[in-house]
């Protein structure tokens, strides 16, 4: 985890992430896990509500957040994800 140490600081930042949502113009893609030790799993469902459109909300069992892209199954949706889009 980089998030110690000196780079604990930058972890730490708050912003209005709703608002920054309500902004977004595309449909998101969002992975979030029971386990995520750095988003807390009801955080995200809550902020995806604040997506105009979410193209989906995948929830991973038994990972934590520095492994969301070590699954295969993560890589494949996102490959999906953006060939749908081009």
């Amino acid at each position: 985890n980089i998030f110690h140490g000196p780079f604990k600081l930058l972890a730490k930042y708050k912003f209005d992430s709703k608002f920054y949502a309500e902004s977004v113009n595309v449909n998101p893609l969002i992975f979030t896990s029971y386990k995520d030790e750095v988003i807390d799993y009801n955080f995200t469902l809550n902020l995806s509500k604040h997506f105009k459109n979410v193209d989906e909300t995948i929830v991973l069992d038994d990972v934590t957040h520095s492994y969301y892209f070590l699954q295969d199954n993560v890589l494949e949706r996102i490959k999906q994800y953006l060939q749908e889009r081009l």
